[in-house]
């Protein structure tokens, strides 16, 4: 009996890190972008009460619900999580304690 082996490399999947702020994402940032990843960057106004921003924010998400990002190893940013809704990504948060991340994001943001 033989057995056959697959031997092409498994479907290329790419990462999206949501990057919550103050939750130490900017540190994992520099050291991913000194890495040989290849990191598409997605820093947007979250959705606001502003009607400008937030019309803004729906068309961007509608955009890249349009868009392949298997060619990127790593989306990483601030964004909302529903713009990169697809099956084949792997999804990444950092979470911190809420009452460290509120008096954080109070004095230093």
């Amino acid at each position: 009996m033989k057995f056959l082996r697959n031997t092409s490399p498994p479907p290329k999947s790419c990462t999206i890190f949501l990057h919550i702020a103050k939750t130490g994402g900017t540190s994992l940032k520099t050291q991913f972008e000194q890495s040989d990843l290849k990191i598409y960057m997605d820093y947007d106004h979250p959705p606001s009460s502003s009607k400008y921003f937030a019309a803004q924010c729906e068309r961007r998400n509608q955009e890249a619900s349009l868009l392949d990002y298997s060619n990127f190893d790593l989306v990483f940013g601030h964004f909302p999580m529903q713009r990169y809704q697809k099956c084949n990504y792997q999804y990444v948060a950092l979470l911190r304690n809420p009452i460290d991340r509120a008096i954080s994001q109070f004095f230093y943001w």
